[in-house]
C-alpha cells in the first residue's frame, strides 16, 4: 500500500505560498516547470510539487487544466 507524501507530511505553508507566487508569475506551468523553478536539480521537486498542488487544489487555491496547473481566481 502506498500513500501520498502530503498525507504524512502536509506541505509546509511557505512552500505552498512559494508555488502559489510561482504560478502567478508563470501560469499554465507544468509540475516539472514549477519543480525546476522552486527546486531546480532536485530528485525528489516534482513529487513535493505535486502532493502540494494537490493540497492547494483541494483549498480551491490552484486549478488544472490537462497537464496544466493555474493559480485560482
Amino acid at each position: 500500500m502506498t500513500q501520498q507524501l502530503g498525507a504524512v507530511f502536509p506541505p509546509h505553508p511557505q512552500l505552498i505560498g512559494r508555488i502559489a507566487d510561482w504560478l502567478s508569475d508563470h501560469p499554465g506551468a507544468t509540475v516539472d516547470e514549477i519543480a525546476a523553478g522552486i527546486f531546480p536539480g532536485k530528485v525528489t521537486g516534482p513529487g513535493r510539487i505535486t502532493d502540494t498542488l494537490r493540497t492547494m487544489a483541494g483549498q480551491c487555491r490552484v486549478r488544472q487544466d490537462g497537464g496544466r496547473w493555474f493559480a485560482a481566481g
